[in-house]
């Protein structure tokens, strides 16, 4: 079966997704869209971002990339993303009421890195703010190989879907 790989994340003006191990801002329509796209879908992340998130996010396969851990209550671990993709890719771990025709990476900045390179679609909400600190978080640059397909403005943000160009 193949799978869409798609990439969630809110990002600054400067690129920052997290400061001090949490989001920056609170913008309750981002977590509404991020909810409702991601509900009864694989999520994968980081070990960071499920200790900032504090738990295993309901209604959802969600899947723990880390090298030194493997316990994460109400969730998966694996040692890297490609192995992840290769069991989600065949219906594996089994869960029931999953859609694995769409996988959402959530973060954190590693795992954006290494994800971007292998994503189908990007799901960013641009935060029109900027972002400053010692501990933060960064998003990798959308490249040039991303469209922008559509940009839904806000006051003091907008959703964008990007895609991948066809050369």
């Amino acid at each position: 079966m193949s799978l869409e790989l798609i990439v969630i994340a809110a990002v600054s003006e400067n690129g920052v997704i997290g400061k001090d191990n949490c989001l920056p801002w609170n913008i309750p329509q981002d977590l509404a869209r991020f909810k409702q796209l991601t509900s009864n879908h694989p999520i994968i992340m980081g070990k960071n971002t499920y200790e900032s998130i504090g738990r295993a996010l309901p209604h959802r396969l969600n899947i723990v990339l880390s090298k030194t851990r493997s316990d994460f209550a109400g969730a998966h671990a694996y040692t890297s993303l490609g192995d992840a993709i290769n069991d989600l890719s065949n219906n594996s771990p089994p869960a029931a009421g999953i859609d694995y025709s769409q996988v959402f990476v959530i973060g954190g900045q590693k795992i954006y890195q290494e994800a971007l390179l292998l994503a189908d679609r990007l799901e960013i909400t641009h935060v029109y703010q900027t972002i400053e600190g010692e501990k933060i978080a960064r998003f990798p640059r959308i490249g040039e190989e991303w469209q922008c397909i559509t940009q839904d403005e806000h006051e003091g943000f907008a959703f964008a879907t990007y895609v991948k160009k066809h050369a």
